[in-house]
C-alpha cells in the first residue's frame, strides 16, 4: 500500500470512522424523531425511524474517510 492509503488505517481514523458513523446514526434517529417521520405508519414506523439513522452513519461514514484523508493526525485525536 502506499503511503497514503496506510494513513486511512491507523488506529485513530479506524476509531473515527466508527465514532462517527454511530453518533450520526444516532443524530439520524432524532432527526426522524423531530420530523415525525414514523408518525401513524404502524409497525412501519420502526423501519423508517431506523432507516433514517442508517441513512445518516452511513453518510457521515463516507465523510470521515474523506476528512481522515485530507485531515492531520492530531485533528484526528482531538476529534475523537
Amino acid at each position: 500500500m502506499s503511503g497514503n492509503i496506510k494513513k486511512l488505517f491507523t488506529p485513530a481514523n479506524i476509531a473515527f470512522y466508527v465514532l462517527m458513523g454511530i453518533a450520526f446514526f444516532i443524530a439520524g434517529i432524532f432527526y426522524a424523531n423531530m420530523i415525525e417521520a414514523g408518525k401513524d405508519q404502524m409497525l412501519a414506523g420502526g423501519a423508517i425511524v431506523l432507516g433514517w439513522g442508517v441513512l445518516f452513519g452511513g453518510i457521515a461514514f463516507i465523510a470521515s474517510i474523506f476528512i481522515a484523508y485530507y485531515t492531520s493526525a492530531q485533528i484526528i485525536k482531538r476529534l475523537n
